[in-house]
């Protein structure tokens, strides 16, 4: 989370907005703002998003539910992924980055999850490194994934989160 925007555990209806100067304020936060830390899913779908980076995380789950009105649950990491369990299968659409971080599973052992458990919706991973790096060689051989440059722009988003729908 940015050092501007701040919510709380204990009173989530209220973040914490700073200035430089760290003057503090609350200021309302909407009543169907996503959490943090996803509750059970139970339903089908919305948009998975794993990410590691928690700014770019949280906007982009920001974006998908309160600009294109879709439920999205962000998670940080396969083992979070894992927490979700079966309900992860009920997502609409799948948006993986590949490298979740140094000496942590992938982004490419949570496509592995997800299909081995029989997911067959549409997988897409996000990536900040060069066609070059090895998880990206890996995530190429994949035959039924896209993957596009981080951060990814408002429109591929849309298009992506859209497409799933047709």
């Amino acid at each position: 989370m940015s050092s501007l925007t701040r919510r709380t555990v204990h009173n989530p209806q209220y973040g914490w907005c700073g200035a430089p100067s760290s003057v503090i304020a609350a200021v309302p936060i909407p009543q169907d703002a996503v959490r943090r830390v996803p509750e059970p899913v139970m339903g089908t779908g919305f948009v998975l998003y794993v990410e590691d980076n928690d700014d770019l995380r949280e906007l982009v789950v920001d974006l998908v539910t309160l600009v294109f009105q879709r439920r999205c649950v962000g998670v940080a990491s396969y083992e979070e992924l894992m927490a979700l369990g079966e309900d992860a299968l009920g997502c609409s659409v799948a948006i993986l980055d590949i490298n979740l971080g140094p000496n942590r599973r992938s982004g490419i052992d949570a496509y592995a999850w997800l299909r081995d458990k029989g997911y067959t919706g549409p997988i897409v991973f996000l990536t900040g490194h060069a066609s070059t790096h090895p998880l990206v060689v890996e995530a190429q051989r994949i035959g039924d994934a896209q993957i596009f440059s981080k951060p990814i722009d408002a429109d591929r988003l849309r298009s992506i989160i859209e497409r799933e729908r047709q």
